[in-house]
């Protein structure tokens, strides 16, 4: 979703920044995905330790499928939950992410 999202070309970093899950994890998560043929991983000209991700054809063919299924988990999951209660609660959310990342830069220094 990230990649439907925010395009092609993206930083691993930029991923594990715009999730808020950890970089092992996303690291994982795509190179799970590489070898399935939904991504490609090639070398930042800018910096050669850092990979960009590309969505494979495979992985555009699957955007309506994947769009489709992310949208009926977030609908399953807010049924009976009023908006503003949901609004709220992503709110938090993001807030609660944003401490967690800045604890987690904070203890990397």
């Amino acid at each position: 979703m990230f990649l439907y999202t925010n395009g092609d070309g993206v930083k691993q970093d930029d991923i594990v920044s715009g999730v808020a899950v950890s970089k092992p994890a996303i690291s994982r998560t795509v190179v799970s995905i590489e070898k399935k043929g939904y991504v490609t991983r090639k070398h930042s000209h800018n910096n050669k330790r850092a990979y960009l991700v590309y969505m494979t054809d495979k992985a555009r063919q699957g955007e309506t499928f994947i769009r489709q299924q992310y949208a009926d988990l977030v609908t399953a999951t807010a049924t009976g939950i009023p908006e503003e209660k949901v609004v709220e609660f992503i709110e938090i959310f993001k807030q609660v992410a944003d401490n967690l990342d800045n604890h987690r830069k904070a203890t990397l220094k």
